[in-house]
């Protein structure tokens, strides 16, 4: 373990503690969860949150179950225009997915999460554009993964699905991360496409990671950010309850480094990264399962971590996601779920969660 990983396990944020813990030169403090929405009826996880702006946050929040269905894909929609302090009453949204991402010229962009299978090399997945980032105009866009090749998978969808970042170059071009199983993979494989037409086409740019010999599922569940130097860093899932591993890009996203394996005090970090470069330099990575945690690289470059605060402890998806909503202050949006992944009986409640995050340094 290096110097920088300078948290024990043994002391770790409570959930709802409204305290402060210090990391040396940063602490962290963790406020009073505030309820995006609570219910009995159906479940309601996966949350994921566009940010239009500092204060105007849009929770898109999962409802169907968990399982590879185009046709019963179920959301709600709940906003908040108070950087996450009060939310609107949900309701029914049709768009799901997680990959979204507001353009440098004001365009939201939001990619689907599932691909229709059309041939070995070629798939379509829906393209939302929106000027307000509420009402969005869809429309099919070929994904081209020459020369890997997809495998057509349950009903009628392809073998990759976009995940969680879209990245805009200076040129305009656009980045994407997916994953899934190639044609002969034995496991999990995550790419990286790109668009030069503002998202209607995409073509494979290069694998970001894929080993099978790395112990569990394989890379998966890539999380993308583009740090202060220019580089891309990528976080990804290996497997559940086991240390994530994370490489970086020195060129564009075209080559990248060999994986890294976090240590195995962070094998509570293990799904669903969610990064973003705070305006002070500072990395910040939300993932977890079990419970919900928060790490951070101060150096901003993710080539060392400090040891994860937790934020939540219970029963949870764990899949979660931060957004910086002033210098320092984060939201960190994540589910509660008592009956697992079955759907709630009366009286079991299934609810979204804000939870106010302040990083300050000292």
């Amino acid at each position: 373990m290096t110097s920088a990983f300078i948290l024990s396990l043994a002391g770790v944020i409570a959930y709802g503690a409204a305290d402060t813990y210090n990391l040396g030169s940063v602490s962290i403090s963790v406020g009073d969860p505030v309820l995006v929405y609570k219910s009995d009826a159906h479940r309601v996880w996966f949350p994921s949150v566009l940010q239009l702006d500092d204060k105007t946050l849009v929770a898109n929040i999962g409802r169907a179950a968990d399982e590879i269905n185009p046709d019963a894909a179920e959301s709600l929609r709940a906003i908040s225009k108070d950087a996450g302090r009060t939310w609107t009453a949900p309701e029914p949204w049709a768009e799901s997915g997680n990959s979204w991402a507001r353009l440098n010229d004001g365009t939201c962009l939001w990619l689907s999460y599932l691909l229709t299978y059309r041939s070995e090399t070629e798939a379509a997945c829906r393209v939302g554009r929106s000027k307000d980032g509420l009402e969005y105009v869809w429309a099919d866009a070929p994904v081209n993964l020459a020369p890997l090749k997809f495998d057509k998978a349950e009903k009628g969808t392809a073998s990759l699905v976009f995940h969680q970042s879209i990245v805009e170059a200076d040129d305009g071009s656009l980045l994407a991360t997916m994953y899934g199983h190639c044609t002969g993979d034995t496991s999990y494989r995550s790419v990286l496409v790109k668009s030069t037409d503002g998202g209607l086409s995409w073509h494979l740019l290069s694998t970001i990671a894929h080993d099978s010999s790395i112990e569990g599922e394989g890379p998966c569940e890539p999380s993308l950010v583009r740090l202060a130097n220019g580089d891309l860093f990528c976080m990804m899932r290996v497997s559940s309850s086991r240390p994530m591993c994370f490489t970086r890009s020195t060129d564009g996203g075209l080559t990248w480094a060999p994986l890294t394996r976090m240590p195995e005090t962070h094998a509570s970090v293990s799904v669903d990264p969610d990064l973003v470069l705070l305006s002070d330099g500072v990395l910040v990575c939300a993932a977890g399962r079990p419970d919900c945690w928060i790490m951070l690289s101060l150096d901003g470059q993710g080539r060392e971590w400090s040891a994860p605060v937790k934020v939540y402890e219970g029963p949870t998806t764990a899949y979660s996601c931060i957004r910086e909503t002033a210098p320092g202050e984060l939201v960190y949006i994540h589910d509660v779920t008592p009956a697992g992944w079955e759907t709630p009986a009366a009286g079991v409640f299934h609810e979204i969660r804000c939870v106010p995050i302040k990083i300050a340094r000292h």
